[in-house]
């Protein structure tokens, strides 16, 4: 089975380095370590350290063998409360 993970809010180790697996991602390797083709759509945009990732799309290929999907927005936020972010949260 095909199965899409969206989230924008994780760090990612193949682009933020040595971090904290979080829920989603974890979730994506269970799948794949039970058979299942995964798809991990996240975005550019670090939330986390407040910084971009990539300035374009990238397409990654985890080290679990599941593929990783980052979509660029042009919109950033520096506070957590924020008109931008709720920008970014919709777009």
């Amino acid at each position: 089975m095909i199965i899409w993970l969206i989230q924008t809010g994780e760090q990612i180790p193949e682009t933020d380095g040595d971090v904290k697996i979080w829920r989603t991602y974890q979730l994506a390797i269970n799948l794949t370590e039970s058979g299942h083709e995964v798809i991990y759509i996240g975005s550019t945009y670090n939330q986390v350290e407040k910084k971009f990732r990539s300035n374009t799309n990238k397409y990654l290929k985890s080290k679990y063998g599941f593929r990783i999907i980052l979509l660029h927005s042009n919109i950033i936020y520096r506070n957590n409360i924020s008109f931008n972010r709720l920008i970014y949260q919709s777009n």
